[in-house]
């Protein structure tokens, strides 16, 4: 995910795959490494979104709703879209479940992307098909910390295909 004026909820984010096309591992002298990587940008979407910027949770935790320009309360958009999760830091936390959801209304919300359960730090990136409605919006949904308490820091971003559903 590349920033586009920050990542707070709703700010721009392109989200795009990177596919390594090089790389040079140098160790000359003195436990000094050197690396080098060429990455290529593939499967791009530009009008992504952030849904939920940085955060540290100790909690579950929903993020705000995002309402996507050109579409109607009834409507959405179709074509599906792609979501990028990041677990960018954890503490203590044994698993942690976060899903993206869509709603016409804003009060009632339906799981769209649920990722796989993360165990640490890690990516993912998933995509969905079909209608897409007006509302997005990240939720941390499970957070199972250990004995001691934990937190998560955590972001997610999501691009919609297609267009309006009329």
């Amino acid at each position: 995910v590349a920033l586009d004026g920050g990542a707070s909820t709703g700010k721009r984010a392109y989200l795009l795959q990177g596919d390594a096309v090089k790389h040079d591992i140098t160790a000359p002298f003195d436990d000094i490494v050197k690396i080098a990587v060429d990455v290529q940008a593939s499967g791009g979407y530009q009008g992504g979104r952030w849904l939920a910027g940085p955060t540290t949770s100790t909690a579950t935790a929903n993020g705000g709703a995002v309402t996507a320009g050109g579409t109607t309360a009834v409507g959405g958009t179709t074509g599906g879209g792609i979501g990028h999760l990041h677990v960018l830091a954890e503490r203590n936390v044994v698993t942690a479940t976060v899903k993206v959801q869509h709603s016409t209304s804003g009060s009632t919300w339906a799981d769209l992307i649920t990722f796989t359960a993360a165990t640490g730090r890690t990516f993912q990136r998933s995509t969905v098909s079909g209608t897409v409605k007006e509302q997005l919006r990240a939720a941390l949904t499970t957070l199972t910390e250990g004995a001691t308490g934990g937190s998560l820091t955590w972001a997610v971003a999501f691009a919609r295909g297609g267009s309006p559903k009329k």
